[in-house]
């Protein structure tokens, strides 16, 4: 077991050695320049080492299941995008399998998050980032492949908003949805994050610990009754699915001991919000136009996960904004220690280190059906 848990231990290292190495590459061929980013190859592997994988993810089966479905009979009996069944179909034709589509989800998923990352984080931020992020969502993204291509999507629509091109962005919208219909959660995170960043920073904290609270206390059977008692919500896809209480994929969770650790970090943060900004426009002025907006995010994405976790894998509309947690928790600490960077690097150390315990620990999520990283195999078989 330890030895196929190795897979996972060596692109972690990889990884860090990459964005720490991070710069620009120019390769030239006769007239034509090619522009690499040695950070971008960091993604290009997780792309690869997900999209290889054999039966790790819980969704595998599925996923096999409709291509299958797909070449036999010209469609799917399960409720899923066109978009998966035309990418099967198109692969089918060229005489490419299942493994191949999910290994093309996969690297364009992990390639376009790279994209966002570079375009968005400062370098002196990207391996925090990097750490937290994969910290929470690592084990998750090698199931939900159909999200992890829409998260790169988001992210890059979020990159082309920041440079005021809002039709790109709504393009790039409309394409995140059709591959999971659930990113449509993008949208209104980031409505919700325009009304949060008005909201006073101790009523956040507060807000905070009462989802805290809450997460705790069993809501998910009245509002379940409630969803299910309208006709036109008891027929959608997403309640009969995940809000039903006879389905497999609803179950109660609440936070881990890490998540809680970093949630509280959290909270502190944002009562910390004046000094921080303080400082921001004192020592690291630059810093201040993304900090109230990632504070909103980080807000948005603790309260929605707490009370989404009694919902099942409905939380999973939550990794659409990990990304915004992790990066502000990175660029509060960079702000505190802007000049001698030290409590930085212990923190990267800190969260590298239970990265690296946690995948040696085989993490898995409580549920009735566990996400597991199970020892890696490979399955290199793309073709009919």
């Amino acid at each position: 077991m330890v030895r196929k848990m190795v897979f996972y231990c060596l692109y972690m290292f990889l990884s860090i050695l990459l964005i720490q190495l991070s710069s620009g590459l120019k390769i030239k061929i006769g007239s034509v320049v090619i522009k690499y980013h040695s950070l971008m190859f960091s993604f290009i592997l997780l792309g690869l080492l997900i999209g290889l994988r054999d039966g790790i993810g819980i969704d595998d089966e599925m996923y096999y299941r409709t291509y299958n479905e797909v070449v036999t009979i010209g469609h799917s009996w399960r409720e899923i995008e066109a978009t998966y069944v035309w990418i099967c179909k198109l692969f089918s034709s060229a005489g490419l399998n299942a493994q191949c589509v999910i290994l093309f989800y996969s690297v364009v998923g992990c390639v376009l998050i790279g994209n966002a990352v570079k375009e968005l984080v400062p370098k002196d931020e990207i391996i925090l980032v990097f750490t937290i992020f994969w910290a929470f969502f690592f084990a998750d993204l090698f199931t939900a492949i159909r999200q992890l291509l829409s998260l790169g999507i988001l992210l890059n629509a979020y990159v082309c908003i920041k440079r005021n091109e809002v039709l790109k962005a709504a393009v790039l919208y409309v394409l995140a949805v059709s591959i999971h219909t659930s990113a449509f959660v993008g949208l209104i995170y980031y409505i919700a994050a325009i009304f949060v960043n008005k909201i006073k920073p101790y009523v956040k904290a507060i807000i905070l610990v009462c989802c805290y609270i809450v997460q705790y206390i069993s809501i998910s059977g009245v509002i379940i009754k409630l969803v299910n008692s309208s006709k036109v919500l008891s027929d959608t896809y997403y309640v009969k699915y995940f809000l039903n209480d006879k389905s497999e994929y609803l179950f109660s969770d609440s936070l881990g001991i890490i998540a809680t650790l970093v949630l509280f970090a959290t909270i502190i943060l944002i009562l910390l919000h004046d000094t921080i900004e303080k400082k921001a426009l004192a020592t690291c002025s630059d810093e201040k136009k993304d900090f109230d907006n990632l504070e909103s995010m980080a807000f948005l994405y603790w309260s929605s996960l707490m009370i989404l976790n009694q919902f099942g894998y409905v939380r999973r509309v939550t990794y659409y904004i990990g990304l915004f947690m992790a990066w502000y928790i990175a660029k509060s600490i960079k702000i505190f220690d802007c000049k001698s960077k030290s409590t930085m690097k212990i923190i990267e150390i800190v969260f590298f280190l239970a990265v690296f315990a946690y995948i040696v620990a085989n993490y898995r999520v409580k549920g009735t059906t566990d996400s597991v990283l199970i020892p890696y195999e490979i399955n290199y078989h793309l073709f009919n």
